[in-house]
Formats: C-alpha cells, structure tokens, sequence
C-alpha cells in the first residue's frame, strides 16, 4: 500500500480517536465505565496503524487494549496506576501520529 496517499487520512482520524481516548482517559475511578470505549478506539487505532504498515503504533495499541481487556474481565482493577498507564500509552501514541505526520520515523 502508499502510505503517503493515506498519510493525512490515517493522522487525522488518529488524532480523532486519541481526542476520544483523551476525553474517556477522565480519571481512575471512571475506568471501568469507560473501558469498553477505550477499547473500541484502540482496537481501531491498531488496525488503521496495521494497515498503514506502523508497527511501533500497533504495539502500544495493543498493550493498551489489552490493559482494558483485562479491566473488563475483572482480572485487574482499576487505580491510578493503571489510569497512568492508559494515560502514557495514548500521549505515546499521539506522539507517533504527530511523527509521522511529520514525516519522521516512528517512535
């Protein structure tokens, strides 16, 4: 695939789910309410970066997504830790978006 043909595409519905992240990353407390949205968007934020071949993305994508997986199975719980975690993982992932928007290699 050209990535270069996709490129403003893929970086502004990135910028558009991580505006989502951001705005459901509300506090530790609101976490489990909130999981199931997270998830979503990461699980969207890992195809699309899949697809436009960013493996770096697709990582923290997926470690986030499985952080919230597990939030909703009840094998973990959620505190500031975890919220902190979720946190960096999307502030990682903004970081890559703006990278590559740049034209720099990912992160």
């Amino acid at each position: 695939m050209d990535r270069a043909r996709y490129l403003d595409l893929f970086v502004r519905e990135a910028n558009r789910l991580l505006d989502e992240l951001d705005g459901r990353l509300v506090d530790a407390a609101a976490l489990p309410a909130e999981a199931p949205g997270l998830m979503r968007a990461l699980h969207t934020l890992k195809g699309m970066a899949a697809t436009m071949t960013v493996p770096e993305m697709v990582l923290v994508a997926h470690a986030a997504e499985e952080l919230c997986e597990r939030l909703m199975a009840g094998s973990i719980s959620p505190s500031e830790e975890l919220f902190s975690l979720l946190g960096e993982g999307a502030d990682r992932l903004r970081l890559q978006v703006r990278g590559l928007a740049d034209d720099e290699e990912p992160i």
